[in-house]
């Protein structure tokens, strides 16, 4: 009816009224010319069938009807008359302009339930050039308004994407209708991406580390939690799209964990610090589990090489704070000048599982272990708790091989202790705390392992052996054992 398409202004509402009014005029003029042109072909069809008394005079015009009827030609012709009149009804002739308005006017809806009814009913007619000819044009207007829901879709720096992925539902949903699933699928998945970025960098890195990856992990856990759930709503009906959701949803998973690990994971940051801030970002993954989505062994996988490096890092620390304290070790029994200050140490040894730490108090407010050996304790047992909430099984050859390296760098300081000159009076206290070191603090880091993994940790029992090499340093300076 109208193949160009072409847009108008009016100068006032008024104008644009008798405009309108015009247009419908000429519309329903139109629709009676052709309605009057489809009764005279009735009609003369109709007429052509009418039996009528046979003459003499009518043998030729019954054999011309004859030779009609067994003409092919003329039935063909007969038959593209009729497929014709099945195109002209009156809201066919007028869905181009119908569904143009609805594009128009944003009418999605509508417009998705016009293209649905006229594909339905195209199936029942016979193929003929006019079905082509309808076909190509309702074939245009799909595509318009497949373009314009593509653009709905479709991100751009100008446009906002607040509102969560509820906002982008209705163009997914006509996209699914007009048969494009996969295509909304990416659509929607590439939106979310882009507000997930977008509200990522409008976060502000701003006071303690664990402050800002509660922000962060609560903005991105939150956007994949209602992504989720708003795509099983969307895609209920199109199983063959969740591979593609969680796919996506690894991809995101990798670009929120290289966020993280600048922030939590860099080398300097303490352990214990590391520990929390994983532990948040557990917890909130968990989460998901809610909405059938299990991302904890992915992220646990992704975190494992920074958690590595932080702990070797911590190791270092330690083992240079075991050190420096050992230069300014005395080697006499640590004095906390009061029972109130040893009672406040015996809890925090308990509270760390050295539960036999009341039997070093001596005179209530002296323990029977230097100052060293106690800082030591306190900053082992603190590691190895940090440890256990980052603990995967991952980790569990790291975490041996570090016990293993402490251990046995403190194992050289209580030797070239026991054997210096200037502590020969001390050095049977030096052998008790070397008692402690492998007897009580050892057998605590085995239990804290082996009630996290399930399991005693048996690569620790040739730490004993070094005991061993303390004894016999000893037995050569002549201490009696």
């Amino acid at each position: 009816m109208f193949p160009d398409q072409r847009m108008f202004q009016a100068n006032g509402p008024k104008t644009k009224k008798e405009w309108l009014t015009a247009l419908e005029d000429a519309k329903k003029a139109k629709a009676a010319s052709d309605t009057r042109k489809r009764e005279l072909v009735h009609q003369s069809s109709r007429a052509s069938i009418i039996p009528k008394e046979v003459t003499p005079t009518d043998d030729v015009e019954v054999e011309q009807d004859l030779d009609e009827d067994n003409n092919p030609f003329f039935q063909e012709e007969a038959a593209d008359v009729m497929e014709s009149n099945l195109l002209k009804v009156d809201w066919l002739t007028e869905l181009p302009e119908d569904l143009d308005m609805c594009i128009a006017q944003r009418n999605f809806e509508d417009a998705v339930d016009l293209i649905i009814k006229t594909n339905d009913y195209l199936k029942e007619v016979p193929a003929c050039p006019a079905l082509k000819d309808m076909r190509a044009r309702v074939d245009h207007r799909i595509e318009l308004l497949t373009d314009v829901l593509i653009r709905e879709l479709s991100v751009s720096p100008d446009r906002s994407l607040r509102g969560g992925p509820q906002v982008t539902r209705r163009s997914v949903r006509e996209l699914i209708r007009l048969g494009r699933a996969i295509k909304a699928c990416d659509l929607f998945l590439k939106n979310r991406s882009e507000a997930i970025k977008q509200s990522i960098r409008q976060l502000r890195i701003e006071g303690a580390t664990t402050v800002y990856i509660t922000k962060l992990c609560n903005v991105f856990f939150t956007h994949m939690f209602e992504t989720g759930k708003e795509f099983r709503k969307a895609f209920a009906n199109h199983p063959g799209c969740f591979s593609a959701f969680v796919v996506w949803a690894n991809a995101e998973l990798k670009g929120y964990v290289n966020h993280f690990s600048r922030q939590a994971l860099s080398k300097q940051t303490n352990l214990s610090v590391v520990a929390e801030c994983v532990t948040i970002a557990r917890t909130y993954c968990s989460k998901l589990s809610a909405i059938g989505l299990d991302l904890s062994f992915a992220l646990n996988s992704l975190l494992v090489k920074g958690i590595r490096d932080a702990m070797y890092y911590n190791k270092d620390q330690l083992i240079e704070a075991a050190r420096h304290r050992n230069i300014e070790e005395k080697w006499y029994q640590l004095n906390l000048r009061n029972p109130s200050s040893a009672n406040v140490l015996v809890q925090e040894m308990v509270n760390c599982g050295i539960l036999m730490f009341p039997n070093f108090v001596v005179n209530g407010c002296f323990i029977d272990l230097s100052s060293s050996m106690v800082a030591f304790t306190k900053l082992l047992l603190a590691f190895i708790n940090d440890v256990m909430k980052l603990y995967t099984p991952e980790i569990f050859p790291d975490l041996i091989d570090i016990i293993k390296d402490v251990f046995s760098n403190h194992v050289q300081l209580l030797e070239g202790a026991v054997t210096n000159e200037k502590f020969v009076e001390e050095r049977q206290f030096i052998i008790k705390n070397a008692d402690f070191l492998f007897s009580t603090l050892l057998d605590t880091v085995g239990g804290k392992i082996k009630e996290k993994v399930g399991r005693s940790p048996r690569e620790l029992e040739v730490l004993k052996e070094e005991r061993k090499k303390i004894s016999k340093k000893a037995e050569q300076v002549g201490v009696l054992i």
